[in-house]
């Protein structure tokens, strides 16, 4: 039994790049107005990366009937891949970052939370 479409991941995926351009962009502002320290802005970067893995995986679950964490999970590995693979191709990154796994699992298991709240969510 199929528990996902096509169409629902591409329209979560879409929705949660967008907020994570928005949740970006207005930290650029921040961080260009004051002084951010280094370890402040990767904090925040990782924060909204997450967090938008959580939402991939709320929208793409939600209106589901079961399995909100697998489908959680899938919506947010398909996020960090094409956000590592746009990485690559903007910033010209050649080597994998050794904490890559850790970032797929720690998003990964948002997005599994971020199911299982959106498969609860009522219309």
């Amino acid at each position: 039994m199929l528990y996902f479409t096509v169409k629902k991941y591409m329209v979560a995926l879409i929705s949660v790049f967008l907020i994570t351009v928005i949740f970006m962009s207005l930290f650029s502002v921040a961080m260009s107005v004051t002084d951010i320290n280094d370890s402040v802005s990767k904090t925040i970067m990782n924060c909204t990366k997450y967090f938008s893995a959580f939402l991939a995986g709320c929208f793409c679950a939600f209106g589901g009937k079961k399995r909100g964490f697998l489908t959680g999970g899938i919506a947010a590995f398909f996020y960090l891949i094409i956000l590592y693979a746009a990485g690559i191709l903007i910033f010209g990154l050649s080597l994998p970052d050794v904490s890559l796994p850790k970032q797929l699992v720690a998003g990964i298991l948002c997005g599994s939370f971020g199911g299982i709240i959106g498969i609860n969510l009522k219309k």
